[in-house]
C-alpha cells in the first residue's frame, strides 16, 4: 500500500503497528504540500503512545516478534547508510516494540522503499507532477492496495486508473476492507480476489451446458 495522506489513527504509524497487509508502505507527497505535510506528521509522531493493544489509551501496539523488531531495524539502518534521514523514532522500544519511525530523503533502491516493512515506518518522498507520482508510485515489486489523496476529483480518478494495484481508496486510508468489496492485488501481491461472493465462487465448481438449435 502506498498513498499522499494526512496522519490519522488509522493510517501508516498506528494501524496494526504498520504489520497489516493494506497498510500505507511509501508515503509520496506533493512539492507545494511536503514542508507543511512534514511538520503536522512528525508532530503527530511525537504523540502515538505506544502500550498494551487491548488498552483504551494505546495507539501503537508490539510487533509480532522479536525477529520483526530485528528485521524492520535492519532496513531502516541500511535505508540510513544509503543515505536517507531519520526526522522522527528510528530505534526498537523495550520489548517488541518499534518507535513511530519518520524518514526523508529516501530513494527507490533503499529498503524502506523497495520492500515491504512490517512495522511503523513512513518513509516520505516527494514529487512533482502526476505523471512522477504514478511512475514513482508503480516503480514496486508489489500492487495490493494504495490511496489518492487530492481536492481534485478529477485528478485522484486520473492517478486511481493508473496505479498499478489491486484496490484504491480516494480521500482514505487504504487499509479499507469490508466483506462485500474485492481485495487483492497485482504483481507480487497475489493472484485472485477475496470477498463474501469471490471467496463463494472461488468454492465452487461452475459447470458451463449450451444447448444449440442443430438438430
Amino acid at each position: 500500500g502506498q498513498g499522499l495522506w494526512l496522519p490519522r489513527r488509522k493510517a501508516r504509524l498506528t494501524n496494526g503497528a504498520g504489520q497489516i497487509c493494506c497498510a500505507v508502505k511509501r508515503v509520496l507527497v506533493q512539492d507545494s504540500v511536503y514542508d507543511a505535510f512534514l511538520d503536522k506528521l512528525i508532530a503527530r509522531s511525537a504523540t502515538i503512545r505506544m502500550g498494551d493493544p487491548l488498552a483504551e489509551d494505546t495507539d501503537l501496539g508490539p510487533l509480532i516478534t522479536r525477529e520483526a523488531v530485528a528485521r524492520a531495524h535492519a532496513q531502516v539502518d541500511e535505508s540510513l547508510r544509503m543515505g536517507a534521514r531519520c526526522v522522527a523514532g528510528g530505534q526498537p522500544a523495550e520489548g517488541n516494540y518499534f518507535t513511530p519511525t519518520v524518514l526523508v530523503d529516501v530513494t527507490p533502491d533503499m529498503p524502506v522503499m523497495k520492500d515491504e516493512v512490517f512495522a511503523p515506518v513512513a518513509p516520505v518522498c516527494r514529487f512533482g507532477s502526476l505523471d512522477e507520482a504514478v511512475a514513482m508510485a508503480n516503480d514496486s515489486d508489489y500492487g495490493l492496495q494504495s490511496s489518492v489523496f487530492s481536492s481534485n476529483i478529477s485528478n485522484a480518478l486520473k492517478v486511481a486508473h493508473r496505479l498499478e494495484v489491486g484496490g484504491v481508496v480516494i480521500n482514505g486510508p487504504g487499509a479499507f476492507r469490508p466483506g462485500n468489496v474485492p481485495f487483492g492485488g497485482a504483481k507480487q501481491s497475489g493472484i485472485g480476489r477475496e470477498s463474501i461472493v469471490d471467496t463463494v465462487l472461488e468454492m465452487t465448481e461452475e459447470k458451463t451446458i449450451v444447448i444449440t438449435n442443430a438438430l
